[in-house]
């Protein structure tokens, strides 16, 4: 690893405080990365999705956030057919593994959110034990998004 990114990710790990690309795909922190955070279009709880990534040597733990001044709730899908969403205490990520919030999994959602427009962002604080709060930009899909269009691909 050149020594400019050996430093970078030394004071990564040692600061809580979030770092973000230059395209807002990225936010990280002590080895957690979140990429592609978004919500749809419209109005009434927003639904949060994103990636989260663990390079860390230690379990992190998504315990919930802040979007517009209300919390943001860590919810379960329902597991089956006309069932209610679950809240959920936390979401812990095993070092070296990734995981997905997406519309049939596991997602945040803020109940006092703004109404949303396509294209617009959302900026949300989430909690991610032990590093404290981290920004994140959330982009605003299309009311019909299923998923964000640059998912899966490498930060």
């Amino acid at each position: 690893m050149p020594l400019t990114r050996t430093i970078l990710a030394a004071l990564l790990v040692a600061a809580p405080a979030a770092a973000q690309d230059d395209h807002d795909h990225l936010s990280e922190a002590g080895g957690v990365r979140i990429l592609h955070a978004w919500t749809t279009a419209g109005s009434g709880p927003a639904r949060i999705y994103m990636e989260i990534e663990n390079e860390g040597e230690d379990a992190v733990s998504l315990t919930g956030g802040e979007i517009d001044g209300s919390a943001a709730i860590l919810m379960g899908a329902p597991m089956k057919a006309g069932g209610d969403p679950v809240v959920l205490p936390g979401l812990e990520v095993a070092p070296g593994r990734a995981l997905s919030l997406g519309p049939d999994s596991v997602y945040l959602e803020a109940a006092g959110s703004t109404p949303r427009t396509e294209g617009g962002e959302l900026d949300l604080e989430i909690e991610i034990a032990p590093y404290g709060h981290l920004d994140v930009h959330v982009e605003i899909l299309g009311d019909d998004a299923t998923s964000h269009p640059h998912a899966g691909h490498a930060h």
